[in-house]
């Protein structure tokens, strides 16, 4: 399946998250309303208001403005650069299904037939208490340099993030799906609205 066939499948799905083109005000707000599940997240990030929160995720997103990510080892390079403290990366072949974290009232239909076996790359990397960098920046920083990726021709349709503690422990979870990164480097989604979609797809284990 080619990623123009996942934004046709997955076009609810994205939906449900914040609108597609040209977000409205009304949206993003409707969007902050519902928080994701980031309890075990650093804590003066969540202390944050909403609004702030999506400021520091899109700050990790624009660090890759300018960014050449060209295939897998690059993007783990770029990571590593950025502090993210990546414990592994690899790519797998695996059923992927709709992401619907989150349902909107006003959709009628959902769709929860799996795209078939498509290939995802996975990623686990360490968030410590002690970073620099903060959770939410983190999720930015993946975001942003995966869509660069993407805009390389890269071929997976979903990364898969897993976030683990200093033990080596899942904690969290979230996803970028290849359509939001295609629709962010085709500009219309803003980096904002972008790096808000995993972030309130992060859920906690």
């Amino acid at each position: 399946m080619n990623r123009r066939t996942l934004l046709k499948r997955g076009g609810i799905g994205v939906a449900a998250v914040v609108a597609v083109s040209g977000c409205t005000e009304e949206t993003l707000e409707e969007a902050e309303t519902n928080p994701p599940f980031l309890d075990d997240l650093n804590e003066e990030e969540l202390e944050l208001p909403v609004n702030q929160q999506m400021d520091v995720v899109e700050g990790g997103v624009l660090r890759a403005e300018n960014a050449r990510i060209e295939n897998v080892g690059g993007f783990e390079a770029y990571l590593e650069e950025q502090g993210v403290s990546v414990e592994e990366l690899s790519e797998t072949e695996k059923t992927v299904e709709e992401k619907l974290e989150i349902e909107r009232e006003d959709v009628e239909i959902i769709e929860n037939e799996p795209h078939g076996e498509e290939t995802v790359l996975e990623l686990e990397y360490v968030q410590s208490d002690r970073t620099e960098t903060g959770s939410l920046y983190a999720i930015g920083v993946i975001a942003g340099g995966y869509a660069s990726l993407v805009g390389a021709e890269y071929d997976a349709e979903l990364l898969e993030a897993t976030i683990l503690d200093e033990s080596l422990r899942s904690f969290a979870t979230f996803d970028v799906l290849a359509s939001w990164a295609g629709e962010y480097n085709e500009g219309i989604t803003t980096a904002r609205e972008y790096g808000n979609k995993p972030r309130m797809s992060t859920k906690s284990e």
